[in-house]
């Protein structure tokens, strides 16, 4: 686990790890030679000792779509909101994905992942008990 404050907010955050994240993280750790207090990610061998920035990611992440064949807008912002939808959508626990995501009511969560009132009413009246 990892603990940070979010840029945004300042809010503080705790982060965990499960074992594929920790072998991956391992695996590249030595095969970058990454020593610590280094950043996991920087801007170019020639400059280790800058992080990389959000822009810079944003390209990391457009360019590895487009190689994995995806063609829709993706970027760090739309990968957030893809996690927080797959993790709501394993137990509707909106709580759960409010806390992760640092919102401060279920309202905003709500409407961050687009679940509206009436797909809300709709799955009311669809259960069948």
């Amino acid at each position: 686990m990892i603990f940070l404050r979010e840029g945004k907010t300042g809010k503080a955050k705790t982060v965990y790890f499960n074992s594929g994240l920790v072998k991956a993280l391992s695996d590249y750790l030595e095969s970058e030679n990454i020593q610590p207090k280094e950043f996991l990610f920087y801007h170019s061998p020639h400059h280790r000792k800058e992080a990389i920035d959000r822009r810079s990611a944003w390209r990391v992440i457009k360019r590895a779509a487009k190689k994995c064949g995806l063609k829709a807008n993706i970027g760090t912002h739309s990968m957030r909101k893809s996690l927080a939808y797959a993790i709501y959508e394993i137990d509707h626990d909106i709580a759960k994905v409010m806390i992760m995501l640092n919102h401060s009511s279920p309202k905003t969560t709500l409407s961050y992942l687009g679940i509206t009132q009436n797909q809300i009413a709709e799955t009311y009246r669809t259960v069948q008990l």
